[in-house]
């Protein structure tokens, strides 16, 4: 098994972790640092655990053993309060836009909708009445992330899907996390979409100081966007560190065949 780079003061601490679902061990003693900030790529074949560990992250799927600690709290053991908090600062963006978003709701209703469930109008007490300071915040998070204000009284059903995947992007970003799971977000995108997309989130990082758990099959496009790269193989990380070092010189021949077949040459030890 790989051995996990230290980060100081992780964001995101796993440590451990075992899931088994149908009879079968999904994550078998999994462990992760993520740092504030940091772009950090989970890269497997189906079936090597990726959504599974997206779902134990979210809250979504309880591990049979292990510790995650997000920003310094045991979510493992967390209560109703300390989970309402996290789910401020952890969101998550879906590998299909269309699936994700409510094809009955206006794009302003959906991305309004987590600052509605979250009270942040009550804790930021702008002064406005409640209606204009929703308005103004949901037409802020669109001109963040390429759409037009008038996108806002649309349905999900009227756009493109790469304009899709940026509503659901305005949404995620609505309460400002501080980390955002990405499960396979452009897979389901032309190529030509796909790198629209991974800019957008570039430039999210870079403004906003995300950090983002990128899960993907796709070595390729991880290589465009992560820092750093952790391979997952049958529920365990069998590689792990900084992209370049990672492509250059892989470790393990799980890896190389993940290169090759992402058209990298990696060259091996």
């Amino acid at each position: 098994m790989s051995e996990v780079l230290p980060c100081p003061d992780p964001l995101l601490h796993l440590r451990g972790i075992r899931v088994s679902l149908g009879g079968r061990e999904i994550l078998r003693g999994l462990d992760i640092d993520l740092n504030r900030g940091e772009s950090l790529g989970l890269v497997g074949e189906s079936g090597s655990g990726k959504s599974t560990l997206a779902r134990v992250v979210l809250g979504l799927t309880r591990p049979d053993a292990g510790v995650v600690r997000f920003a310094g709290t045991d979510l493992t053991r967390a209560g109703t309060a300390d989970w309402k908090r996290a789910r401020r600062q952890l969101q998550v963006i879906f590998q299909d836009p269309g699936a994700s978003l409510n094809p009955r709701m206006s794009v302003e209703e959906i991305i309004a909708e987590p600052l509605i469930v979250h009270r942040a109008y009550d804790e930021a007490r702008p002064g406005l009445p409640r209606r204009e300071w929703l308005a103004a915040r949901v037409a802020s998070l669109l001109a963040d992330c390429g759409l037009s204000p008038d996108s806002a009284t649309r349905l999900p059903g009227q756009f493109s899907g790469g304009q899709k995947q940026r509503i659901a992007i305005a949404r995620a970003l609505a309460l400002r996390p501080s980390l955002i799971i990405c499960d396979e977000p452009t897979s389901a995108l032309d190529v030509s979409i796909q790198a629209q997309i991974i800019n957008l989130l570039s430039e999210l990082r870079d403004s906003h100081g995300i950090a983002y758990l990128f899960i993907s099959h796709d070595l390729a496009v991880v290589s465009h966007f992560c820092s750093r790269i952790a391979v997952l193989r049958e529920g365990l990380i069998i590689e792990n560190g900084p992209t370049e070092a990672l492509l250059d010189s892989p470790k393990h021949e799980y890896t190389r065949e993940l290169l090759a077949a992402a058209g990298h040459g990696g060259g091996g030890a």
